[in-house]
């Protein structure tokens, strides 16, 4: 699986219960480009976004248990 993909997956499971302009501003990043990284449009993202983001989806995933 393509990297960009994986942070497909992940928008995908957030976006089941975030907002792509809440997702941006914990990420500091503008909902477009957001939008864009769910449709696979980024080929990659800052390393701290990305930690950012699997942060978040780590507590998603704890919120489903």
């Amino acid at each position: 699986m393509k990297d960009g993909m994986k942070w497909q997956k992940v928008l995908q499971d957030l976006l089941t219960v975030y907002s792509q302009e809440t997702i941006g501003k914990e990420l500091g990043l503008h909902q477009a480009t957001i939008s864009k990284m769910a449709l696979g449009q980024l080929k990659s993202i800052r390393f701290e976004e990305g930690l950012k983001l699997l942060e978040m989806h780590k507590k998603w995933l704890a919120g489903k248990k």
